[in-house]
């Protein structure tokens, strides 16, 4: 089970973070059969914007921390969601119960090795998300 609540505070500690995917194999490679995790890293939002505009000025200027979650890839930059892993989840371990933070959303085409990757912030539509359906508290 997988826990949506607001028990994890929005300033994340940068250690055990986790996304989980079927990502492309390279830049342009096939699509991985085997279900993989990358253990990644929280970007604050003032360094993703950063980072972001460096490559790609829409991304960065539509980034807003409120909404959105900005984590950099792990194992130094080469493992983390890229294609095919949008809508995939990125969670943390506490007490033994996974919660999930966010929601793959998107990156710099290609993922090239270190850029950010923008996840969807779970906690700021668990009220939709209870609505649409539902919780078992």
């Amino acid at each position: 089970m997988v826990c949506f609540n607001e028990d994890i505070p929005t300033r994340m500690t940068p250690n055990g973070l986790d996304s989980i995917g079927y990502t492309k194999q390279g830049a342009r490679g096939p699509q991985s059969p085997i279900l993989k995790i990358a253990e990644v890293t929280y970007i604050d939002a003032n360094t993703c914007k950063s980072r972001l505009l460096s490559h790609n000025a829409n991304i960065a200027q539509n980034f807003n921390g409120s909404l959105q979650i900005c984590v950099a890839q792990g194992n130094g930059g080469r493992d983390g969601a890229c294609h095919g892993d949008s809508g995939g989840p990125l969670f943390i371990i506490q007490n033994g119960r996974a919660h999930q933070l966010g929601v793959v959303s998107h990156g710099i085409r290609y993922c090239p090795k270190g850029t950010p990757i923008v996840y969807t912030r779970v906690s700021a539509f668990t009220d939709w998300i209870s609505q649409n359906i539902g919780s078992s508290g």
